[in-house]
């Protein structure tokens, strides 16, 4: 079990802040929107558009595993859909400690790949959090045979 300290209190209450902003950002973007963006809104970098996929096969699963064949992959999604990272700084403090260049690096792919949204929630300086779109949450189901199967057999 992990130990919680007071890094680790007001890490937990700057993610209830950020989610409750997703939130009202939800509320407000369902209604029209403005033609002009407003200051301090939250913005989608360029990048969280999927990017065209390229098959190297017809096979579903080795196309599955270009994207998600590495553990880091893996864990990174299962970090932001049962665990509720959502920042850089959310997801290379977690237990496994995936090493920084591999984080920035896969999480680029997620975000290229249309799994991760790339959201802007402060602009000086400039800061990040990664949610998970539809498509990463069809993630879910494949996490959750994995899980069971590792708990089941190791």
């Amino acid at each position: 079990m992990e130990k919680y300290t007071d890094s680790t209190s007001k890490r937990e209450s700057e993610k209830a802040s950020r989610k409750a902003s997703r939130e009202a950002s939800k509320k407000a973007s369902t209604q029209p929107s403005s033609p002009t963006p407003q200051k301090g809104s939250k913005q989608v970098s360029k990048t969280a558009q999927a990017a065209p996929r390229i098959k190297r096969s017809d096979c579903g699963i080795a196309s599955a595993l270009d994207l998600i064949g590495d553990k880091w992959t893996l864990l990174i999604m299962r970090d932001a859909l049962f665990f509720d990272c959502r920042t850089f700084a959310d997801f290379s403090d977690r237990p496994e400690r995936i090493p920084t260049n591999l984080l920035s690096e896969r999480l680029k792919r997620l975000v290229t790949f249309g799994a991760l949204e790339k959201v802007a929630y402060q602009s000086r300086p400039q800061r990040f959090e990664y949610v998970p779109t539809k498509l990463g949450n069809e993630m879910k189901p494949l996490l959750k045979e994995l899980r069971a199967f590792g708990d089941a057999n190791l």
